[in-house]
């Protein structure tokens, strides 16, 4: 078998591979269920990547030699990956994390602007300053409890 991927179980029309790469690299999770939805025989995919897991149900009327033509899709969207892409990935996210900071930091010296100084409308600017702020972390716990059922840190 494939270091890449290895068959836990397999029954007529359905088998299940741990692909360890799934734990660390959603990119290509996300490309393997691409590649593998959109495979000829395949009628439905289901991952897990909490246990390294694909499920797979297939057509078993149609190939005899499904786990290699499987392996072949995992090997596919193993070799989709750009490293200098992910390079770029990583310090566009970087630069993301500093530019998000932007409106926390505003909202916090409006705040102690509007405690100091006397201002007619700026308490009131530093209060819709900190609703924008706070906008990104409502949304991403949204997200978290009614999308996907999970209580995350932005919940509290």
């Amino acid at each position: 078998m494939n270091a890449l991927a290895s068959i836990i179980h397999q029954v007529p029309g359905r088998v299940r591979f741990r692909v360890h790469r799934l734990t660390y690299d959603q990119g290509f999770a996300m490309r393997l269920e691409e590649l593998l939805i959109a495979a000829k025989y395949v009628k439905k995919v289901r991952l897990n990547c909490w246990s390294a897991s694909v499920i797979i149900h297939y057509q078993t009327q149609q190939r005899s030699d499904i786990n290699n033509y499987i392996i072949s899709i995992i090997k596919r969207a193993e070799k989709n990956n750009n490293i200098g892409k992910r390079d770029n990935n990583k310090k566009t996210q970087n630069l993301e994390d500093w530019s998000s900071l932007t409106y926390p930091v505003l909202a916090t010296f409006l705040s102690l602007a509007a405690l100091k100084i006397r201002i007619p409308g700026l308490r009131l600017i530093a209060i819709f300053m900190l609703l924008r702020a706070a906008f990104p972390v409502v949304k991403r716990a949204y997200n978290s409890v009614i999308k996907q059922r999970k209580l995350n840190i932005d919940c509290l």
